[in-house]
């Protein structure tokens, strides 16, 4: 979280950007030993009053009346990929912009409205923090935590050796663990922190203080955990200029990595063999459609499935490694565990869709849709945000068109309009569930159930009342909407919900499965996701372009469902 914004759960936020490049592992020893002190701390005769005193000394403070303004600008090196990174501000709105190799992305805000332009040039309104910005700025925000009158402080004393310094454990609050600042014993300044990351000490080493305008801050920060390091170097740093704020307000799509003309039909199939097992009594054989692209790449013909709650686009690690796609220098393993990256594919094809320069995500993803087909990477966002796609399910075909020849109100003459609300790239959609309305509804065709989450299955549990009484709730892996990979063991149920509303559909009496576990995506707690067994009735059109899907029944909609007045 940048260190300008009120600081909300910060436990949670510090360092989180590493720890989520990070794999997670699991902490060898128990909880005592985390929390255990740094070794080699003697006793001091110094005392808190009189350390935060010095300290508050040594860093100085910014003349009464400055500026809340700062432009800035970083270099930075994160476990071998190199980039940078400058920022400006002006209170609260901001715009920055990182560099990793070839590849350039931005964030941004302004009065409240936050945005990401993303590696291809695709804009998302945002309404959570990203981590993937700011983080040498949240790393320093740990440097007034023993001063905040809300975290509980004391002195465990004093450490020698190259860098004698005085040692403070703070307790912020809600926090599980505790967190180390050594105070140099010269300078007063804080010069190492160390807080548990992910169940494993992470350590932030600060030097090269420089004052500007009268307040001093580090102009170098390095970050290690586990075996990963980051490095951080400020290049120039200005408080209290004027600024421009033309760069803080959204911009537009720029969509320069795609070219095609006209309605473009893309070499698409849609299976629908798949069984989706629950486990214990409860078992659902699942029909559900699903979107298959043929994407081409050096002559190699690639399976790539289609999400609409896809962020970004993903491709596997080892097909990425096989087509020799670059990582800008990152490392690729480390403690015997993969890690993903950023890449860019140069050209690909899909029918008559070109792509350039394609930025996506190499992460481990693949699995088997049928004996014959092996998905290898998700097309999202970036790639839907490009047009309009049109998903025919009765007839297995897909179809792009320019944005342009759907500026109409009503473009599609039988369709109904869902209007959508994205954030960082996940659409979510206004619905009512049993009469309790839901602004935070995710639309996902890739999802093979349609799901109500722990969120409101908590707060309405008589809203999604057990089919089949008498049973246990079963216990499931449940997907998760941005990879197919499958995610906590948690109790499911099948629900007999008396009525659902959401987008041109009216069901009553629907039977949806539901879940104990609660998921977040964006800035939203996701209460349920329309999923491909209910969005698989419609002729769907993807108009990203202009905040909404297009849903118009299809034969097998009115095969399948009876009309009620």
């Amino acid at each position: 979280m940048p260190h300008f914004r009120n600081r909300v759960n910060k436990p949670v936020f510090v360092f989180v950007a590493a720890a989520m490049l990070a794999p997670s592992r699991a902490w060898a020893g128990d909880v005592a030993q985390i929390d255990a002190p740094p070794l080699g701390i003697v006793p001091t005769t110094a005392t808190l009053s009189q350390i935060l005193k010095e300290h508050e000394a040594a860093v100085g403070r910014l003349a009464p009346g400055t500026r809340d303004t700062r432009g800035e600008d970083w270099q930075f090196d994160k476990i071998g990929l190199k980039g940078s990174e400058s920022l400006v501000r002006s209170g609260s709105d901001y715009h920055s912009i990182v560099t990793e190799g070839p590849l350039t992305e931005e964030y941004g805000q302004l009065n409240g409205r936050r945005w990401h332009k993303d590696f291809n040039g695709v804009v998302s309104p945002a309404q959570s923090e990203d981590y993937t910005s700011f983080e040498m700025l949240i790393f320093m925000d740990v440097l007034g935590d023993a001063a905040d009158p809300k975290y509980d402080v004391k002195v465990l004393g004093e450490v020698a050796g190259a860098q004698p310094a005085y040692v403070l454990e703070v307790r912020p609050t809600g926090a599980r663990h505790p967190e180390w600042l050594f105070y140099d014993r010269q300078t007063w300044l804080i010069d190492k922190a160390i807080r548990v990351v992910e169940d494993e000490r992470a350590t932030v080493a600060f030097d090269d203080y420089r004052a500007t305008k009268g307040l001093k801050q580090p102009w170098h920060l390095h970050y290690h955990s586990g075996g990963f390091d980051f490095d951080f170097v400020r290049h120039s740093l200005t408080i209290g200029g004027s600024v421009d704020p033309a760069p803080f307000a959204m911009p537009k799509s720029t969509f320069a990595f795609a070219k095609f003309s006209g309605d473009t039909a893309l070499p698409a199939r849609v299976l629908t063999d798949r069984t989706f097992v629950f486990g214990g009594w409860l078992t659902i054989v699942n029909p559900t459609p699903s979107i298959v692209i043929r994407v081409m790449v050096n002559g190699r013909g690639l399976d790539f499935g289609v999400s609409a709650a896809q962020p970004d686009s993903l491709i596997d690690l080892d097909v990425a490694r096989e087509l020799g796609l670059s990582s800008f220098g990152q490392l690729l393993h480390a403690g015997g565990e993969d890690l993903s990256y950023d890449t860019m594919l140069g050209e690909a094809r899909i029918g008559g869709l070109t792509l350039h320069d394609f930025a996506l995500r190499a992460t481990r993803f693949q699995y088997q849709e049928t004996y014959q087909t092996k998905i290898v990477g998700m097309l999202g966002y970036d790639v839907l945000s490009a047009g309009v796609l049109k998903v025919d399910y009765v007839n297995g075909s897909v179809v792009l068109s320019p944005a342009e020849s759907f500026n109409a109100d009503s473009p599609i003459p039988g369709a109904s309009t869902l209007l959508v609300e994205f954030d960082s790239g996940f659409p979510f959609f206004k619905g009512v569930i049993n009469g309790h309305e839901s602004s935070d509804i995710l639309l996902d065709n890739d999802f093979d159930e349609s799901i109500i989450f722990g969120g409101f299955a908590q707060r309405f549990p008589e809203s999604v009342p057990e089919l089949y009484t008498g049973k246990e709730k079963a216990k499931a892996s449940i997907p998760f909407a941005d990879s197919r990979r499958f995610g906590s063991e948690v109790l499911v149920w099948t629900a007999s919900v008396p009525e659902i509303r959401w987008g041109p559909a009216h069901f009553f009496d629907l039977h949806i499965v539901s879940s104990t576990l609660p998921i977040r995506r964006g800035g939203h707690n996701v209460d349920a996701v329309m999923g491909g067994d209910l969005l698989a009735f419609f002729d769907l059109y993807f108009d990203y372009p202009h905040g909404r899907v297009l849903l118009k029944p299809n034969s097998v909609f009115h095969k399948t469902w009876k009309a009620r007045q």
